[in-house]
This record gives C-alpha cells, structure tokens and sequence, in this order.
C-alpha cells in the first residue's frame, strides 16, 4: 500500500522525473512513508500514548502527503547543509510558524493557520534539518496527530519535500478531518514554494 501511494505522489507531483529517477524517487517516497527515513519511534510512541487516552469521543481520522515538491533545482547546487539550514527553520517547519530561527528538536510552538492560532505542536528534527516531525498537543484544535516532512536528494542533485500528515482528530470529528486533509496538503505545499524560493534565489 504504501508503495502504491508513493507511485501515486511521484506520478502526480514528479512528472518530469522519469527511469531510474522515477525508481529512486518512488522507492524514496516508500520508505519515508513506511516511517524508516530517520523517523525513530518517537513520534509515533507519543501519538500512540494520545490515541489511547480518547475513549468515548467522536473522532475523524485524517491520512494525507503533501508533494514530493522540488525544493532545490540541481541546476541550483545545493548542498545538504544548505537546505537543512533552510528547512528546518520556524517558518518552514511549523504551519504558520514565523522567524527564520532554526527550530530545536523537543521545543513546543504555536501554530497558526490563515494568521489564526489554533494550538501548539511539540517539534523534533533530525539528520542535519533534514527531517521534521510535529506532534500536536491536546490543546490543538486538530489534535491528535503528526506531520513527517523529509528533504530527500535524488541523483541528479535535485532536491524534494514530502510531508505525510496522520491522525485521529478528537475536537470536530470528521468536520475536522475532512477540513485537515484538505488544508494540510496546501499549507505545507505553500511552505514547501517558499522553499525553494529561498534556496534558489
């Protein structure tokens, strides 16, 4: 399953990219989505410990990605430092986030959507500013659930972002799923724009 939806977001979002690209693009997306790029337990565990503790609530669940979106053409030449140090800052790892600070790995932030705050996540990041995982905090009005955005490099140099989002959402039930899966994907897509502004410019 998580192979074909890997097809699905490269054939989708990818499609200049072709042959071994293509294969290596897909069996990239597939690992991220199977939670073995520099994903190391932790998120889940937390999300995990949250889902047990919602008994009797109606819920919605929400299960999304977001690209893979070129962040760094290879014609641009950046280096993994380069787009780490980009990646992970506040603005570009936390929905609505703002400063070009870079985030520290178990810190909490607020979030805001469309200039409104809407809660705080608890922020990890890993491999260089490469990987960024969030996990919502109950009083998140999208709580409970993560994001996962990995950086991923392809042969030729190029550089993409991917972000799955997932979880079960307690306040709203399936309003608020519904209104996650189709936000998330265009917040971090915008994010994701901004990027490779930043990066190639």
């Amino acid at each position: 399953m998580a192979q074909s939806a890997a097809k699905a977001a490269v054939d989708s979002n990818m499609p200049q990219v072709s042959g071994i690209a293509r294969r290596e693009a897909i069996r990239a997306v597939t690992s991220y989505l199977l939670g073995r790029a520099s994903f190391d337990g932790t998120v889940s565990a937390l999300v995990g410990v949250q889902l047990a503790s919602a008994d009797g609530v109606l819920l919605g669940d929400h299960d999304y990605i977001a690209g893979p979106n070129l962040i760094c053409a290879a014609s641009a030449g950046c280096t993994a430092a380069e787009v780490g140090a980009v990646y992970s800052q506040v603005q570009y790892g936390i929905p609505g986030g703002d400063g070009d600070q870079k985030i520290v790995s178990g810190n909490t932030y607020p979030v805001r959507i469309f200039g409104v705050y809407i809660g705080d996540v608890k922020s990890y990041v890993g491999s260089g500013g490469l990987t960024i995982s969030n996990v919502t905090l109950p009083n998140h009005a999208l709580h409970s659930g993560w994001i996962n955005r990995n950086a991923i490099q392809l042969s030729s140099g190029a550089w993409y972002s991917i972000t799955h989002g997932k979880g079960t959402n307690y306040y709203g039930g399936a309003f608020n799923a519904a209104a996650n899966q189709w936000g998330g994907p265009r917040q971090f897509n915008a994010m994701d724009k901004a990027i490779r502004n930043e990066l190639e410019n």
